[in-house]
């Protein structure tokens, strides 16, 4: 495909890229939700729930620059494909972390597969869109982050960081109905 032409499926490829990215910021709010919980159930320092994002944003910053070159030398639909699937999985594993260290580990290996996300899905979407759309279509991906971010607050996603089963169960989300 030259520059000056847009891919056939280039609509649809985004949308499924901002969907992802959507899910990949409302992720990281999970712990937010939950932080008081968690420290009255784990009986946490303000150190150690500092150390929840902390350690999340540097994995996930460090990691970004040899998936960001894999990305660039590689195959990005199966860095994102991994990544995804990672960042899924360890997130639903989260929920049954057991421990402190448990959760923050688990949170460091979803910031490694969050991270496998970004500049393989900028550097796909640059080659999707030609110059004169590609501005646009990163305007729409980049539309993930504050719609996640948003869509926790959400009436539509109920929330228990207060059942029974403890905190470690509440980043699991309940939808109605």
């Amino acid at each position: 495909m030259s520059q000056t032409q847009q891919a056939a499926n280039a609509w649809r490829i985004l949308f499924l890229l901002f969907l992802a990215n959507l899910f990949n910021f409302f992720d990281r709010t999970i712990p937010a939700i939950i932080i008081e919980p968690i420290r009255m159930e784990w009986r946490l320092s303000d150190f150690q729930l500092g150390m929840i994002g902390t350690a999340f944003t540097l994995v996930y910053a460090i990691a970004g620059l040899p998936l960001g070159r894999m990305a660039d030398t590689g195959s990005r639909r199966k860095i994102m494909g991994w990544g995804l699937a990672a960042w899924s999985a360890l997130t639903a594993v989260n929920g049954l972390a057991w421990n402190y260290w448990s959760f923050l580990l688990i949170r460091m290996g979803i910031g490694i597969g969050e991270a496998s996300y970004a500049p393989a899905a900028n550097s796909l979407i640059g080659d999707l869109f030609p110059a004169h759309k590609r501005a646009r279509a990163m305007g729409i991906f980049m539309l993930g982050l504050p719609l996640g971010c948003c869509w926790r607050s959400s009436p539509s996603v109920r929330w228990s960081p207060h059942s029974t089963a403890g905190a470690r169960h509440s980043s699991l989300p309940r939808y109605p109905g």
